[in-house]
C-alpha cells in the first residue's frame, strides 16, 4: 500500500496506517482488517467471515470472495469509496464518515446501473417468421434462461425452464440477486445459476438457451475474458465441466419468452423459489 511503499522508497519513516495508528498500512489493512472500518464491514451480514479469517494478501481475499460466490462488483466499489475516504483525510478537512461508505458505494452503483442503456427490441421484418417451440435432439432436455433488472429495489433476477423432448416442463426456477455492475454480469449469473441448477437436479446432457449473445459467446470461447466479468464466466465453464455433454444456442427473445417471464417474477420471490 501507499505508505508501505513510501517507507520502502525512504521517503517516510513509519508505516503506520494512518487512520488507526496501529498496524503497517499494507493493502488488506488498509481496505479490509483495518479495525476503524468494523462499522462498516459488519453493518452487512454477508462480510461476517471477516471476525475469523485473515488473509496474507488482497489476492488472497479475493480469491475467496470468488469461491464463496461474493459479488466482486459491489466489493470493488466499496473499496474503491474506502480508499477515496482515505484520501480526503489526507487532503481535506470533511471526509466521508466510515458509516457512509456504504451508502455511497451504493449510490455510485445505482448511478452507473441507471446509465445502462435498456436491451433494445427485437428489430423485426416486415415479414417476421413466427418463433416455435423445437424438441431436442439426442435425448437432451433444454434449459432456457434469462436475467432480468430491477433497478429500484438494486436486484436482478434469473428464470430457468427446463423441458423435454415433449415439451414438458421438468422444473422452472426463479431466483433473486443483487444487482451487478452490468447487463452482461446479469445474463453471465443467469447463465451459471441455470447451469447449477441443471446440475443439481442430476442432469447431464442439455441444450443452455438464452437470448444474451455475448454471453453464449463467452460460454463457447476457449479462453476467459479478463474483463471486469471475466470470473463470473469461469464460474460458469466450471459448471460446464461437470456436465456430460452441453450444447449452447442462441434464441432471440421471442423465443425466450418464457424463461424472461420467469425472471422477470423473480422480483416477488424470497431469493429463490423452485
Amino acid at each position: 500500500m501507499r505508505d508501505t511503499n513510501l517507507k520502502r522508497r525512504m521517503i517516510i519513516s513509519d508505516d503506520c496506517c494512518d487512520h488507526c495508528k496501529g498496524s503497517p498500512e499494507d493493502m488488506v489493512h488498509a481496505l479490509w482488517s483495518c479495525p476503524l472500518l468494523s462499522p462498516m464491514w459488519t453493518h452487512d451480514p454477508c462480510w461476517n467471515f471477516r471476525a475469523s479469517q485473515s488473509f496474507a494478501t488482497f489476492r488472497d481475499l479475493v480469491e475467496h470472495f470468488i469461491e464463496t460466490g461474493v459479488d466482486l462488483n459491489y466489493f470493488a466499489t466499496i473499496v474503491w469509496t474506502i480508499w477515496h475516504r482515505k484520501n480526503a483525510l489526507r487532503t481535506t478537512a470533511k471526509p466521508c464518515p466510515v458509516q457512509q461508505v456504504l451508502h455511497e458505494a451504493r449510490s455510485a452503483q445505482a448511478t452507473f446501473v441507471r446509465s445502462i442503456p435498456p436491451k433494445r427490441p427485437d428489430q423485426g421484418s416486415g415479414d417476421p417468421q413466427q418463433i416455435t417451440w423445437k424438441p431436442p435432439v439426442s435425448q437432451k432436455l433444454k434449459v432456457n434462461f434469462d436475467g432480468a433488472v430491477f433497478r429500484e429495489e438494486q436486484r436482478a433476477g434469473v428464470g430457468v425452464i427446463i423441458r423435454d423432448e415433449h415439451g414438458s416442463v421438468i422444473a422452472t426456477m426463479a431466483e433473486n440477486f443483487p444487482l451487478p455492475f452490468s447487463i452482461n454480469a446479469v445474463e453471465v449469473i443467469a447463465a451459471k445459476k441455470a447451469l447449477k441448477f441443471a446440475l443439481e437436479l442430476g442432469l447431464s446432457a442439455i441444450v443452455l438457451k438464452g437470448d444474451s449473445k455475448y454471453t453464449m459467446d463467452a460460454l463457447l470461447s476457449e479462453e476467459v475474458s479478463l474483463a471486469d466479468i471475466g470470473h463470473l464466466i469461469e464460474e460458469a465453464k466450471l459448471y460446464v465441466d461437470q456436465l456430460d455433454e452441453v450444447e449452447f444456442v442462441h434464441v432471440k427473445r421471442p423465443g425466450n419468452k418464457t424463461a424472461h417471464n420467469i425472471a422477470r417474477y423473480a422480483s416477488h420471490v424470497s431469493k429463490f423459489s423452485v
